[in-house]
């Protein structure tokens, strides 16, 4: 059993969310990109979506605390370099749970034994540990530091690619509307109103824009 604390949560415009203790006493960047997250849910939130909703609130907070320090303080200043180094490093990050996903849903949904299946779960484990060693010293701030502290198994993963796992598919529907976030949840809401399942329409919809028709 894992236990963690909540950095903050929202009621979803039921109440009016509040700003935690951990928040306040958090740095200024986490307290920009939460709020901003936290705002996202309210603004838009698919029912029975979670890995919709949380990888759409993760680039909307980090790309808008980014977007609202260049505006407020500069390009060159810490706040705004170390915004930047978020997006940075969550594009990282969210490549290598693609990677360490992909492999895992491919052994599990297989027809090895169960036994044989541990085993290699066990190896890909330690083998994405070593990786993620390795990509770490890529990273540009410490978002990530807590991964990896521990041995990895399926909760730990399943969390971590909630809301980090499809950050390069939203940064994709981002590029598309020419970096307008209004733009973008006007598109998803149009979106979600033609398909139950919006990660699945918007990989489809973004591949057929790039794959050439004759």
């Amino acid at each position: 059993m894992s236990i963690g604390v909540a950095d903050a949560y929202s009621t979803l415009g039921w109440f009016k969310d509040p700003v935690t203790l951990n928040l306040i006493q958090g740095s200024t960047f986490s307290l920009a990109e939460i709020i901003l997250h936290e705002m996202t849910h309210t603004t838009f939130y698919l029912k029975g979506q979670s890995a919709f909703n949380e990888g759409l609130a993760v680039l909307v907070g980090t790309v808008g605390a980014f977007r609202f320090f260049g505006q407020a303080f500069g390009p060159t200043h810490p706040f705004t370099l170390q915004a930047q180094g978020v997006i940075e490093d969550e594009r990282l990050f969210s490549r290598f749970l693609e990677v360490l996903m992909d492999e895992l849903e491919g052994l599990y949904g297989s027809s090895l034994s169960y036994g044989e299946k541990l085993t290699q779960r066990e190896a890909i484990f330690t083998r994405s540990l070593e990786n993620f060693k390795d990509l770490s010293k890529k990273f540009k701030t410490d978002r990530f530091a807590r991964f990896g502290q521990r041995p990895l198994n399926n909760a730990t993963i399943l969390i971590a690619g909630l809301y980090h796992r499809r950050f390069d598919l939203f940064e994709a529907v981002l590029k598309s509307k020419e970096g307008s976030i209004r733009d973008v949840l006007l598109f998803l809401e149009g979106l979600s109103k033609e398909n139950d399942d919006l990660l699945d329409a918007l990989e489809v919809r973004l591949q057929d824009d790039i794959t050439p028709h004759t």
